[in-house]
């Protein structure tokens, strides 16, 4: 076993999967790159977030049953009374980056499951109830 092959078995033994299963490429990235051992740690770390957050979204997308060609520009708001557009544009707002990297169902899934999504959601619709 080559001291490569090791070395990503044994992130993969630490749960880091997706560094053990890219570790090849990552290297050769950084080599290419002629990245310090510091850049290349963030660029393992942030290698890592990213594909803990696509397998995130994924999994809360097959628990959700939502379809993924459904976006909120198409969502038809006249027969669904009990929210509107504002509300959910202001839910939807304070997550970040949601326009930039997911859709809108996986904003709308998080959201649900965010516990400070959920915490401003309540604030907004108090604030709102005041009026």
């Amino acid at each position: 076993m080559s001291q490569l092959e090791h070395t990503s078995a044994q992130y993969r033994s630490l749960r880091l999967s997706a560094i053990g299963r890219d570790l090849v490429g990552l290297v050769s990235q950084a080599e290419a790159n002629d990245l310090s051992h510091l850049s290349f740690a963030q660029m393992l770390a942030e290698h890592e977030i990213a594909e803990r957050t696509r397998s995130r979204i994924s999994r809360h997308h097959r628990q959700a049953g939502l379809p993924l060609d459904k976006h909120l520009e198409d969502f038809d708001y006249r027969h669904q009374t009990t929210i509107t557009k504002r509300q959910v544009n202001a839910v939807t707002e304070g997550m970040v980056v949601t326009a930039r990297s997911w859709n809108d169902a996986d904003a709308l899934v998080t959201a649900v499951h965010d516990p400070e999504s959920q915490a401003s959601a309540m604030a907004y619709l108090q604030k709102v109830s005041r009026r």
